[in-house]
């Protein structure tokens, strides 16, 4: 790949497309009201409360809720996320990162551009192409950011998602989706966890370790992938940044299909030429690059 190549890619894939929509309905003030009772997140009191002023107002809501400082609308997303079926019933949903736009601000511009990424991959790439693939990092490329938005964007659509976190010396899936450490480790032979996403499973490390490169070039690793895409639709490796460590060299020669991520103005254009160099020698081939800011 070239970096004029990579350039043109990274303005490409989030070009404006018609986006495949979540079927569901939406929540009702009543079954919002309900699912934040139920986890403690307002009372009774509350909801009448923001019941009469959204009645007074004939607003929304959360614009309500809002208003009165009764719950924020991260708050109010998750629970209508909960209500549509795309978050299980489950008090962990409200842990989830704030940086998971696609959840917390799912009206925002960047929730739109993962769902323009969505189908692009979708209606762009085969099912075997996307059985498994790896987000790289180009240097100061967001790849926690884009993995996570990605992988659950993907599970709205009603695929069987897992995500692998393979920065195993800066774990940092773990914390995004609310996991206990306890649940979480380097053992590749174990499961991998459930989220609070329906559809969307994690194999998220619990603490950093120091022989990152022997495990993922060792035979367990190979054989999670393998697993992975026999049992998930879609399999998304979380690589290392490409210049900090080698270790995403051993992710590609894994995956053969790779997303790099490169940062606004942050990115230089050296790294992107290193980790097109680097895709070419292993013979991995680029699905796409994502700016973000």
């Amino acid at each position: 790949m070239t970096a004029a190549l990579l350039q043109s890619e990274l303005r490409s894939a989030f070009a404006p497309t018609e986006a495949p929509r979540e079927e569901a309905p939406p929540a009702t003030p009543v079954e919002l009201a309900e699912i934040l009772k139920r986890f403690g997140r307002i009372d009774a009191a509350a909801a009448g409360r923001i019941a009469a002023l959204q009645k007074q107002q004939g607003r929304s809501f959360a614009w309500a809720a809002g208003r009165l400082k009764l719950a924020s609308p991260d708050q109010v997303n998750t629970a209508a996320a909960m209500s549509r079926g795309l978050l299980r019933d489950d008090r962990s949903a409200f842990a989830l990162a704030r940086d998971l736009v696609v959840v917390r601000r799912p009206q925002s511009t960047e929730a739109e551009r993962f769902r323009h990424l969505r189908t692009h991959l979708i209606t762009s790439q085969s099912p075997e192409k996307l059985n498994a693939f790896a987000v790289a990092p180009a240097g100061a490329g967001r790849g926690t950011y884009v993995a996570m938005n990605l992988a659950t964007a993907l599970a709205f659509l009603k695929r069987r998602v897992v995500l692998i976190d393979a920065d195993l010396r800066r774990p940092t899936i773990r914390k995004c989706f609310g996991l206990p450490a306890a649940e979480c480790g380097t053992d590749f032979d174990r499961p991998a966890e459930e989220t609070s996403v329906c559809g969307l499973s994690v194999f998220a490390a619990g603490e950093a370790i120091p022989d990152a490169q022997e495990r993922l070039a060792g035979d367990a690793f190979r054989a999670l992938v393998n697993r992975c895409r026999r049992t998930f639709d879609i399999t998304i490796v979380l690589a290392a940044p490409f210049d900090r460590t080698a270790d995403a060299q051993f992710v590609f020669a894994e995956t053969k299909s790779v997303i790099v991520v490169a940062r606004r103005h942050e990115t230089r254009a050296k790294s992107l030429v290193e980790i097109g160099a680097a895709l070419r020698r292993i013979g991995a081939e680029t699905l796409g690059a994502v700016l973000t800011d």
